[in-house]
């Protein structure tokens, strides 16, 4: 098997250190699979971490403009990027990750491609040009199916353009035909489907940690909130009287109940384990009212409404959800024995 990743599938796990990242890098090691960035891709990560940069230039532009500071205090500059984005490559490599060359493709294909409004470019009049760094993907994707007959290639990717009602688009689904192709909607999906099963559970461990679930859960509801910070709920799992813009996972409100689902080994020395929180949470959400009265259906919600210069809204709203949390943490192995977890990370929200 070979599996490609796009940037839809990385964005999220940056810095690539998560639990599902290392389960990700054990089971390319172990299984003989490749793990494949396009390169086209790795571009795009590299100027999305330059942009992240830019945001906080740009921030703190504005904070001294707005207070007057004076201060030494400086942000994040040029060689703190550098040193980043080096330490994200590395990590890749670490993990098995290939980046592999763009294809050789004509602009004759390219224009092609627009005008006969063929997918991943845009099939309407405004932004029929969108879609050329996913075309370029596609073709990397078709090249290592041609050239890799006999291994299913799954591309790992969350961009819409490569679908049609939550299938491989018929466009692109022609261009395969014959060819060993997968299209698989997030890496969370795939891991679910391919990575965990790879592990066999540890049962041995599995009873440690029942045993110590009082603790565990003590470092959950430690550590919960710091790793909900980069956690983005789907606007399609929660039911708003206005379109959200930025729904992100916060906190937990209530914890009622915390169980383990799976123990997988990722060598000697850690283990990965699954566990599944039910209870209350809450979730925020940043954006521009329409219209204040939106704000008004928001039943027992926690509203803070400001109107800023020039007449322009803003809204921070706290919604509370009964759901559920699914979670991997890390947890250091000495000697057969659980010790000390080392990393959280959150996978998946599910509002009831």
């Amino acid at each position: 098997m070979i599996i490609v990743l796009d940037a839809t599938a990385l964005r999220q796990y940056l810095p690539f250190d998560s639990p599902l990242f290392r389960q990700l890098g054990t089971f390319v090691r172990g299984s003989g699979h490749r793990l494949v960035v396009p390169q086209v891709v790795h571009r795009e990560l590299n100027e999305h971490i330059a942009g992240e940069f830019r945001k906080v230039e740009r921030a703190f532009t504005d904070f001294k403009r707005q207070t007057r500071y004076r201060g030494d205090v400086t942000p994040p500059g040029e060689a703190e990027q550098k040193e980043l984005t080096a330490s994200l490559n590395q990590r890749l490599s670490e993990l098995g990750a290939e980046v592999v060359p763009i294809p050789g493709i004509s602009h004759e294909i390219v224009i092609d491609r627009i005008y006969d409004r063929k997918a991943p470019f845009r099939q309407n009049e405004k932004n029929k040009d969108a879609g050329y760094k996913d075309f370029l993907i596609w073709n990397t994707v078709l090249k290592l199916a041609r050239t890799n007959s006999d291994q299913e290639v799954v591309l790992v990717t969350a961009d819409r353009d490569f679908t049609k009602d939550g299938e491989l688009h018929p466009h692109l689904a022609a261009d395969a035909d014959g060819l060993k192709v997968r299209l698989v909607s997030d890496l969370k999906t795939f891991h679910d489907d391919e990575v965990r099963p790879w592990f066999p559970t540890d049962e041995g461990l599995k009873s440690q940690l029942i045993a110590r679930l009082k603790e565990i859960t003590a470092f959950i509801e430690e550590e919960f909130e710091l790793a909900a910070s980069g956690f983005y709920v789907d606007p399609f799992d929660v039911d708003l009287p206005y379109s959200p813009e930025g729904l992100r996972l916060e906190r937990i409100d209530r914890l009622a109940d915390v169980s383990i689902s799976t123990v997988s080994r990722l060598g000697d020395e850690e283990v990965s384990v699954a566990i599944v929180l039910g209870g209350s949470f809450i979730v925020t959400d940043e954006f521009t009212p329409e219209d204040p009265w939106q704000l008004n259906a928001l039943e027992d919600a926690w509203i803070d409404y400001t109107v800023l210069p020039w007449n322009k809204r803003y809204a921070q709203v706290e919604l509370q959800y009964e759901g559920a949390a699914e979670i991997e943490i890390v947890f250091e192995i000495e000697d057969g024995e659980i010790e000390q977890p080392t990393a959280l990370e959150i996978t998946e929200f599910t509002a009831n």
